[in-house]
C-alpha cells in the first residue's frame, strides 16, 4: 500500500522473498521445532579451529534461500556469537575465504560467496555496525526468552517441549535482521524517489530555460529579416501614402489680386488698360 503516488504497485523481488521468509519463520514457529530455513547444522561457536566443511557447502550456505536478507547478520554469515573477539573475526575470515574465494573455488558462485564474507568482515570490522549488530542480538534473545517464559507460565507448552533456546534465538535475530533491511531498503527507495524528482524537475527548469534561449536566438537570427521588410514597406507604402495625400490636396489655385498674376508680372491685357489710362 503506502499513499502518495506508490499505491498499488506491485511487490518488488525483495519484497516477496520477505513475505515468504516471514510466512517460512512463522509457520516454523507455530510447530514448535526445527529452524526456520535449511541452515548449517555446525554450532556456530567462537573462531576455534573447527571444521567449516568443504567450500562447495560453504557457498551453499553463504547463498542459501533468502541469504540477501539472512546474511544482514555478519555474526551469522561468519559463523561466530556476538561476543566473538577480533582475533575470532580475523581467524574466521582467513578460514572462510580460504575456502570460497573464486581463485580457490572452481564453482561459478564462489565470487558472490566471496562477496558475502567480505562485506560480513568489514562490518565487524566496523565498531558502530558491530555494536549494532550485538545488540540486535541480544535484543532477539530477551525477546524469545520472555516470550518461552509466557507461554510455559500460561500452560500453552511444557518447557521440555519447547525448541532448543539457540535455534530460537537466530529465528528471531533473523526476523529482526530482516524487518531492519527491508524498512532501510524502502527507505533508500523513497529517498531515491525523491531525488529522482527533484532532478526531474530541475531537468525541466533547465530545458525551459533552454527553450527560451532558443527562441531568443532565431528572434534575434530573424531580425535583419524582418527590419529589412519593414523598410520595404515603408518605402513603397510610403510613397502610396503621399500620392494619396496630394490627390486630396489637387493642384493649388491661382491667386490674382489686382489684375497681377501671383508671380507679380503684367499681364498683356492689363498693360492695353493702362496704355488706355
Amino acid at each position: 500500500g503506502g499513499g502518495g503516488g506508490g499505491g498499488g504497485e506491485e511487490m518488488d523481488e525483495m519484497d516477496k522473498d520477505l513475505m515468504e521468509l516471514m510466512g517460512v519463520v512463522e509457520a516454523v514457529e507455530k510447530k514448535g521445532h526445527g529452524p526456520a530455513v535449511e541452515e548449517s547444522t555446525r554450532k556456530h561457536s567462537k573462531a576455534a579451529k573447527e571444521d567449516l566443511g568443504s567450500g562447495q557447502e560453504q557457498v551453499e550456505r553463504l547463498l542459501q534461500p533468502f541469504y540477501k536478507f539472512i546474511n544482514l547478520n555478519p555474526f551469522e554469515v561468519m559463523m561466530l556469537e556476538e561476543n566473538a573477539t577480533e582475533k575470532d573475526i580475523k581467524v574466521r575470515y582467513r578460514d572462510l575465504a580460504a575456502l570460497v574465494h573464486p581463485d580457490k573455488n572452481a564453482d561459478p558462485r564462489a565470487r558472490d560467496a566471496f562477496e558475502e564474507v567480505k562485506k560480513a568482515h568489514a562490518q565487524l570490522q566496523n565498531q558502530d555496525r558491530r555494536q549494532l549488530c550485538v545488540a540486535l542480538i541480544q535484543q532477539a534473545r530477551e525477546e524469545v526468552v520472555a516470550a518461552r517464559r509466557r507461554r510455559v507460565r500460561k500452560k500453552e507448552v511444557r518447557e521440555e517441549d519447547l525448541p532448543p533456546l539457540e535455534d530460537a534465538v537466530r529465528r528471531e535475530t533473523r526476523r529482526m535482521f530482516a524487518e531492519i533491511g527491508q524498512r532501510k531498503q524502502k527507505y533508500e527507495k523513497g529517498m531515491r524517489k525523491e531525488e529522482e524528482r527533484v532532478i526531474n524537475k530541475e531537468v525541466e527548469r533547465v530545458q525551459g530555460i533552454k527553450k527560451q534561449a532558443r527562441e531568443y536566438d532565431k528572434f534575434a537570427e530573424t531580425r535583419e529579416s524582418r527590419v529589412g521588410n519593414w523598410r520595404q514597406f515603408a518605402g513603397v507604402g510610403g510613397a502610396a501614402a503621399a500620392k494619396k495625400a496630394k490627390k486630396r490636396r489637387g493642384a493649388a489655385p491661382s491667386i490674382k489680386t489686382s489684375s497681377l498674376e501671383v508671380d507679380g508680372t503684367v499681364s498683356g491685357g492689363d498693360a492695353k488698360r493702362m496704355r488706355r489710362g
